[in-house]
């Protein structure tokens, strides 16, 4: 998919857990990385509105779910964004 093709990003839900995430039938795209280098901070950019999707905090290590983002265009889901601890 191409970033152009993305109309909205909204938030899906969070997880403790791998083992209670329902499987979805389209690509899940994760986002990994050490703490606070910007993970939640470019899945806020990618949805391109002024509203944060993902909190950002200042403080290394705040992300401690796996949090879900649903990616549509105008023919239905595209993917999901995956924002991983």
């Amino acid at each position: 998919f191409s970033i152009d093709t993305m109309k909205t990003i909204t938030y899906t839900d969070s997880y403790d857990d791998i083992k209670n995430i329902p499987s979805f039938n389209i690509p899940e795209i994760a986002f990994i990385g050490r703490s606070n280098v910007g993970k939640s901070s470019l899945l806020n950019m990618l949805s391109n509105t002024n509203k944060a999707l993902a909190i950002v905090s200042k403080t290394p290590g705040r992300t401690r779910l796996i949090n879900m983002f649903n990616v549509k265009d105008k023919d239905g889901d595209i993917c999901i964004l995956v924002d991983l601890p």
